[in-house]
């Protein structure tokens, strides 16, 4: 037995004519409000594709960056004072460029807006890095607890750096390029 939808089955009756059958259900995706996924989105084109490849190498060299960093703060925590070496000098000065890299990571997914989440994670990583790693860095010179949330911080760059990577790189995957 078909089931007539009941807007249908009441202008069918007014009318005397047969009754139609319902029109199916909407599915899943459609008739909600939901954004698509990015398998459903078209793909970038123009600018916005070029600022999107930009942001994969940019975020590719960002995550190498954050390792180095790490490798420069072991430098500087087993420096001995009083002999010769980097102490914190590199980590310092790689910091202040990755605060700058974190900016232009920003702009370039606003630009690209491969999605809110891009958007969203790239903001975040801006704050954390340039913001936050200097607050804590300049006052954790002068508590220790304060310090260590600076590395903890840096830890959670470095794992939003990586997803952040990762996720530019399969979408470069799924997005055919230009032939």
């Amino acid at each position: 037995m078909t089931q007539i939808h009941p807007a249908h089955a009441e202008a069918a009756e007014t009318a005397g004519a047969p009754t139609s059958p319902a029109p199916p259900e909407p599915s899943s995706r459609s008739g909600t409000s939901s954004p698509p996924t990015m398998s459903e989105r078209a793909p970038l084109t123009g600018y916005r594709r070029g600022f999107d490849v930009a942001y994969a190498w940019l975020s590719g060299v960002f995550l190498l960056a954050i390792l180095a960093q790490t490798f420069l703060a072991g430098l500087g925590a087993f420096h001995r004072h009083g002999t010769p070496g980097v102490g914190f000098g590199p980590h310092e000065d790689l910091g202040n460029a990755l605060g700058i890299a974190a900016c232009v990571l920003l702009v370039l997914a606003l630009v690209a807006r491969p999605s809110w989440r891009v958007v969203v994670c790239a903001l975040v990583l801006a704050v954390l890095t340039e913001v936050a790693q200097h607050g804590l860095a300049q006052f954790g010179k002068d508590n220790q607890w304060i310090g260590a949330v600076h590395a903890l911080d840096g830890m959670f760059i470095l794992l939003l750096a990586a997803g952040l990577a990762v996720a530019s790189i399969r979408r470069m995957r799924r997005i055919p390029g230009p032939r």
